[in-house]
């Protein structure tokens, strides 16, 4: 099975219970509104790629102050169906993020969001075809935001198996894959299931976003509070808004 077809089928099994435990907003809502907020267009379009929640389509008719459309994309049938119960006057469509993204038309959005999914894109021809589908797809000057689990500290004291069966693998490999490819088990209701996750660097963000034309205007690791850390050894998350330009970087 692929690993689109695993995740797809453990969020489809896991469906209720993100519903039920998935409802606060995170410490980096002020941080998305604020750069939401710095867009200042009256009616932006919005797609939210692959999150397994839909907890911004709630924040957004909550203390978004501004109209706007708003499409929300999974992989999951069942959460799909539990998020247009919650919200039945927005779009959500079931589709893989690249397929989706390729189908739309040029310079259809303003805003995207990619919350915890560009980790789970197994290989590079993956990654920088989504990346320049975002690119193609928003209209010119307007952004992309990126968040995505970093390999720190904790990660790798929480981890520790994963991650040194990711460099066996490697070596095995002969290099083929990376350290940075980790399967992560999650048990529930008696039973385990590995997801996989790709750990980016801030350097690997900056080159996969200006292979792809996009200008990153801000870059950083995230500590578990979300603030700006200089550490990836204390950071949480890697933190990315990336902007269409004109312009080649």
């Amino acid at each position: 099975m692929s690993i689109t077809k695993d995740l797809e089928k453990f969020y489809d099994s896991e469906a209720t219970k993100y519903h039920q435990t998935r409802q606060k907003h995170r410490a980096e809502s002020d941080m998305i509104l604020e750069a939401l907020e710095n867009c200042q267009k009256k009616h932006p379009d919005i797609i939210e790629l692959w999150c397994w929640w839909w907890r911004w389509a709630s924040l957004l008719e909550e203390k978004y102050q501004k109209p706007f459309n708003y499409t929300w994309i999974d992989i999951s049938k069942n959460l799909i169906s539990l998020a247009k119960k919650d919200h039945p006057n927005l779009s959500f469509t079931q589709s893989d993020m690249i397929s989706y993204l390729a189908n739309q038309p040029q310079e259809s959005a303003d805003i995207i969001l990619a919350f915890a999914c560009f980790q789970h894109l197994p290989d590079e021809q993956q990654r920088i075809a989504l990346l320049k589908n975002c690119y193609r797809v928003l209209r010119y000057n307007w952004i992309i935001i990126f968040t995505n689990r970093a390999c720190s500290k904790w990660f790798l004291k929480t981890h520790r198996k994963p991650i040194c069966l990711a460099w066996l693998k490697s070596i095995i490999n002969f290099w083929k894959t990376t350290r940075r490819d980790v399967m992560i088990p999650r048990t529930s209701d008696n039973w385990t299931q590995y997801r996989y996750y790709h750990l980016y660097s801030l350097d690997e963000l900056k080159r996969y976003s200006e292979f792809s034309w996009l200008k990153e205007i801000t870059i950083e690791y995230l500590d578990r509070k979300w603030q700006i850390t200089r550490t990836r050894e204390n950071a949480n998350n890697s933190f990315l808004v990336a902007k269409k330009t004109i312009y080649k970087i």
